[in-house]
């Protein structure tokens, strides 16, 4: 939400770099074990690039540099809800909760600087749990010792919503800017 995310221009560029089809490589960025492996944090970057290079046509070599720049290509910032949530601030604590990985953290950083942007960081591939996983959503209530009555998790994909609901946390789909806007006023005026 914080970032628009189009795999497909990042995929391209990597598939032209190494030598291979398209539909080989984007499996690998998406749901593919070995991303998994990495978004938990079970790989890093280095041995990633390997297994996936081992398994594909090519004899071509890329950098985890090089791989975390076109990968970065990926991404664009959501300006309109980052200024929504600010204007909320101090009175709003920001907990970002990311399914990602080193190679997108760095880039996200170097680029947008939205990894150190919100008050904490919950990073999947640093605690070895991705969302819908229950379990994160009872590491972050936790650790942070969230009052869930004004708690709200937003979040883009319906299966991430159900699990925090599961688990006890106000969820909203995230729609529009317009719409956390809204659901962060009505957050505001029950404090």
């Amino acid at each position: 939400m914080l970032l628009h995310v189009d795999r497909r221009p990042s995929v391209e560029a990597l598939a032209q770099r190494l030598n291979v089809d398209t539909d080989v490589l984007f499996p690998y960025f998406e749901d593919h074990q070995l991303h998994l492996k990495l978004e938990l944090g079970e790989l890093d970057p280095d041995p990633f690039i390997e297994k996936v290079l081992a398994e594909l046509p090519t004899e071509i070599n890329i950098s985890e540099q090089e791989l975390s720049e076109i990968y970065g290509r990926s991404f664009s910032t959501n300006d309109d809800l980052i200024e929504i949530i600010d204007s909320y601030r101090p009175d709003l604590q920001i907990i970002l909760l990311s399914n990602t990985n080193h190679l997108d953290v760095t880039y996200i950083e170097q680029k947008f600087g939205l990894i150190s942007w919100p008050d904490e960081a919950v990073l999947s591939y640093k605690i070895g749990m991705r969302k819908p996983n229950a379990d994160i959503y009872s590491y972050v209530k936790d650790t942070f010792d969230l009052h869930l009555s004004q708690t709200l998790f937003i979040d883009d994909l319906p299966e991430n919503i159900q699990a925090a609901r599961q688990s006890g946390i106000s969820a909203q789909q995230y729609i529009s800017p317009a719409q956390v806007n809204t659901l962060l006023k009505d957050l505001m005026k029950q404090r």
